[in-house]
């Protein structure tokens, strides 16, 4: 559909139907006036449009053709024309259509787009492909109004776009664009609503924490300190704590950490708080403290795992499992490692969920001996679902690696075939 102005439909409809000027013109106006309307330099007003309209429709009818020119149609303007294509857009959005579909058609007016309706349409985009899970394609969508939101001075807007795009880069292990996104709204996240420019301060000092950039990550936690919510208040100090070992301030570092278990009672933050300690001793190597946490972790996960988050309990069987290794309990580091395989999952959305589960494949497979061939096979099987998500086939090399160390070439050809065949289709 094109999108034409009130002149521009006169030229249009002009050449649509093999029509001259002079013959437009019906001698009711002159033909240059009508040159000078056809090439925008003069607008028309409704009594110029009505005449157009029946000069139209009176040689369409002389000539048998079975159409009309309405009044509406001619004067509608190109904002309202696009309006209602937006609009029309955005209704379909509500109501569930494909939304990679309307994207597409959004894209063949992107050069008739108002600023505001381009933000309205490309933001609603951006919305939905967020909500299910599409995080990468979200993300270009937000981009491709980033700096236009900027020029409509929308702050509100400005805010949630920018969470959005923080949430997501961080996820997708993107920092860089965290970076170029933090120089950009620095001098604005004062004028942002509380709420979400601490939702904002937060995922910052999270970004700068894990580029190892403690300074500026303690920087923005800080600003928060001033929050007095319970729950905030063990988020930042909790990050805090690790920012400080990032820093070598140890002490600090188990202060906080000291004082966060005397005044939080539940499982998970306990749980949390334990495997924090857990780690701080590993890195200072005060052996006989890893120990004492690495008993009184897996004591608390088997007694309140219900009550720890599947994300969490993620992280916490891979530290356990991971401590187990540095103590030489291999036995029990299996028994994490495939607990945390065991972790059911319907979709996986996060990079750091997979990396978890990718580096615990590698690490099952070095511990794996000739006996443990059957659960090679189910791991290869777990391994399989995880290419759904991402196409990292160097761990099918682990595989062949272990079957020819027990020298199982039967299965060696199998699990090549299966890889060549997945990699042809995904």
């Amino acid at each position: 559909m094109k999108i034409l102005s009130p002149n521009e439909k006169i030229v249009y409809l002009r050449k649509k139907f093999k029509i001259s000027q002079v013959e437009l013109t019906q001698g009711k106006f002159s033909r240059s006036y009508l040159g000078m309307v056809e090439i925008g330099k003069t607008n028309f007003n409704k009594k110029f449009a009505k005449a157009i309209v029946n000069n139209f429709n009176t040689i369409l009818s002389n000539r048998g053709i079975d159409e009309r020119v309405e009044l509406d149609y001619l004067l509608e303007t190109k904002d309202e024309q696009m309006k209602k294509i937006s609009d029309n857009f955005l209704q379909r959005i509500e109501t569930g259509e494909d939304i990679e579909t309307i994207a597409h058609e959004v894209e063949k007016y992107i050069h008739e787009y108002n600023i505001d309706t381009k933000i309205e349409l490309y933001k609603k985009i951006a919305d939905t492909l967020y909500t299910n899970h599409n995080f990468k394609e979200s993300l270009y969508y937000y981009l491709r109004i980033f700096n236009d939101i900027i020029i409509s001075k929308n702050n509100k807007i400005l805010s949630e776009v920018s969470l959005n795009i923080i949430r997501i880069s961080y996820n997708l292990e993107n920092y860089d664009e965290i970076v170029r996104l933090e120089k950009l709204i620095r001098y604005f996240l004062e004028e942002f609503e509380e709420e979400i420019r601490n939702k904002i301060i937060f995922n910052l000092g999270l970004t700068f924490y894990r580029l190892s950039q403690y300074e500026e990550s303690l920087e923005y936690f800080k600003k928060l300190e001033y929050i007095k919510d319970r729950e905030t208040v063990f988020r930042v100090q909790s990050m805090i704590s690790l920012v400080l070992r990032g820093l070598k301030e140890y002490d600090k570092s188990l202060f906080i950490l000291r004082s966060l278990l005397k005044k939080y009672e539940e499982n998970d933050k306990k749980i949390l708080i334990n495997m924090y300690l857990l780690e701080l001793y590993k890195e200072i190597e005060n052996i006989e403290k890893v120990k004492y946490y690495f008993r009184k972790n897996r004591k608390l996960l088997d007694v309140h795992i219900n009550d720890v988050d599947a994300d969490y309990l993620l992280k916490h069987y891979y530290e356990i499992a991971n401590t187990a290794l540095y103590l030489n309990r291999n036995e029990i580091a299996k028994t994490y490692f495939e607990r945390l395989m065991d972790i059911e999952y319907d979709d996986i959305t996060f990079d750091l969920a997979l990396e978890y589960r990718f580096n615990t494949i590698e690490k099952l497979l070095s511990l794996y001996n000739k006996k443990d061939f059957h659960k090679a096979r189910k791991l290869f099987d777990k391994y399989i679902k995880l290419l759904n998500y991402k196409k990292d086939f160097i761990y099918g090399y682990y595989f062949i690696e272990y079957f020819n160390k027990f020298n199982y070439k039967e299965n060696i050809e199998k699990t090549i075939f299966k890889l060549i065949n997945i990699n042809k289709h995904l």
